[in-house]
């Protein structure tokens, strides 16, 4: 009984890992960043790339500002 639990916990953190990569894979796509190269930068350290949160949040505040102004009216 104890290997079959002990399967059912691998099998869960195997998911959550493998959905974990799926949405930084999609996130860093529609941010327009590499996959690879932002792993790198996070496994290595270096900071050469950007967080995820912060290019996110300058990409919505851009869209939100622009989406904000008023349209000029022509008379």
């Amino acid at each position: 009984m104890y290997a079959v639990e002990e399967l059912e916990i691998r099998r869960h953190l195997g998911r959550r890992c493998r959905d974990t990569f799926a949405s930084l894979k999609k996130t860093c796509g529609k941010l327009a960043v590499s996959f690879r190269d932002y792993l790198q930068d996070r496994i290595f350290g270096t900071g050469k790339i950007t967080r995820l949160s912060e290019l996110h949040f300058r990409q919505n505040a851009y869209t939100e500002t622009v989406a904000d102004r008023p349209v000029p009216r022509r008379n």
